[in-house]
């Protein structure tokens, strides 16, 4: 409770673009291994780069993160 006699004043949520959506954290996860299997497919699935791979898809995914919110603008 608020001891003054002033009203207790809320920030207003920021607004999430229409093309975000919240996510789990298993979706999260699926979105990083979908990346890093891409990044990996692009380089011919040669051997060794994996932690390298997993690391880039995890900036990749985070970069298009809002919050909580995940926001993919497509392809």
């Amino acid at each position: 409770m608020n001891s003054s006699s002033e009203p207790v004043v809320i920030a207003p949520a920021p607004h999430i673009p229409a093309h975000c959506r919240r996510v789990s954290a298993d979706q999260h996860f699926d979105l990083i291994a979908d990346a890093a299997y891409f990044l990996a497919q692009a380089r011919g699935f040669a051997p060794g780069h994996d932690r390298d791979d997993w690391l880039q898809a995890e900036a990749q995914i985070r970069a298009k993160f809002l919050g909580d919110y995940y926001c993919d603008t497509g392809p």
